[in-house]
């Protein structure tokens, strides 16, 4: 669902903004730092393909 998501949201959306289960803050707190990041990056490289590819069928669109 946030992979849906995530190309038309706002910068700072993450995952626990569109649902949160008890066990995840549990889970959250034992991610090691470097874990975070390459996750952080992870998103960043997604928002990314995402964004050409928007951007890509927008430009195909007005060309049609």
């Amino acid at each position: 669902m946030y992979a849906s998501m995530a190309p038309y949201a706002k910068d700072n959306f993450k995952e626990l903004d569109i649902l949160e289960f008890p066990w995840e803050k549990d889970l959250l707190s034992k991610i090691s730092e470097k874990e975070y990041q390459k996750m952080l990056e992870v998103e960043r490289i997604s928002k990314a393909f995402f964004g050409r590819y928007d951007a890509q069928k927008q430009e195909n669109e007005l060309q049609a």
